[in-house]
């Protein structure tokens, strides 16, 4: 599968991202660079097959990518200047529909 999803917390609820059917990512390694920015390093369009998925180009500049967890949607490029994250706005949505009320934890005996 290629596609993205986030897990939105305490809601326990995923979220699926835009799809980018130019870059199927199988084999890859992903990491919160802060921000709310994660990113892809590496990884192969599996669906190419052996060996093939190994020797097609990288739709990704030197096969790192970049999600933007606030936009949900897959970018070219880091920003060092992005705001601070925010949840996506289909999360927000979500949680003001009341499917979960956020409360405070109950206290320690």
């Amino acid at each position: 599968m290629d596609d993205t999803y986030i897990l939105s917390l305490p809601g326990f609820v995923w979220f699926k991202a835009k799809y980018r059917a130019d870059s199927p990512r199988c084999f890859h390694t992903c990491y919160n660079i802060g921000k709310g920015q994660v990113v892809s390093v590496g990884g192969v369009d599996f669906g190419l097959g052996f060996p093939s998925c190994w020797q097609a180009p990288d739709p990704f500049q030197n096969g790192i990518g970049v999600f933007d967890m606030r936009t949900m949607a897959w970018t070219g490029e880091y920003n060092a200047n992005a705001p601070d994250y925010d949840s996506p706005q289909i999360a927000r949505d979500w949680y003001a529909a009341g499917y979960v009320t956020l409360t405070s934890p109950p206290e320690v005996m």
